[in-house]
């Protein structure tokens, strides 16, 4: 019997483990009855979120959201799925979006220059702007934020990459030719 219980605490933590695993952001969730969590999941590669999914504690919804056939057709259509782990009657999904931000650094250098994780964390570290959650891929790295941050926080991971200012001119090649030849 002792076995059987703990091959159920086992099973459910795997399980909750699981479902946290295949969602990139988790954001905190005030309710009548204290904090919960939501997990959110947007497509890889979506330019614009067109509408969101919700699913709350059942288990049909939880597999729901978990499902890969289902994330697809999701992502065809840019659609992100949010998981609220307290239900979906418990918390108020508008004011949970409502109160993220997502500021990203986009680029194909990103894939041989090494180091730009390690910059755009700094800068908002530095400019004490707090990081809920990241996620990368190949030419992009997104950090999950508070809104009320976000104007900031583009700016900070604006100035870290130095976009705001003229690149410096290089000189032309005739001219770099003619001083290399004296």
């Amino acid at each position: 019997m002792r076995s059987v219980f703990t091959a159920l605490i086992i099973l459910a933590v795997c399980t909750f483990s699981a479902s946290g695993a295949v969602f990139q952001y988790t954001a905190a969730v005030t309710t009548d009855r204290g904090e919960s969590a939501a997990f959110l999941w947007v497509p890889p590669g979506a330019r614009q979120v067109r509408g969101v999914v919700a699913g709350g504690m059942t288990l049909m919804e939880r597999e729901f959201a978990k499902d890969a056939r289902i994330r697809q057709a999701c992502a065809d259509q840019q659609l992100a799925i949010v998981f609220l782990k307290c239900g979906l009657g418990r918390a108020d999904l508008q004011a949970v979006l409502d109160d993220l931000a997502k500021v990203s650094a986009v680029g194909m250098g990103m894939r041989v220059h090494t180091g730009v994780g390690e910059r755009m964390f700094a800068a908002l570290g530095d400019a004490r702007i707090n990081i809920h959650n990241i996620t990368t891929s190949e030419i992009k790295i997104s950090c999950l934020i508070d809104r009320d941050q976000g104007k900031r926080a583009l700016r900070v991971v604006h100035d870290a990459f130095e976009l705001g200012t003229k690149p410096r001119r290089k000189p032309a090649r005739k001219a770099r030719r003619k001083a290399s030849k004296r």
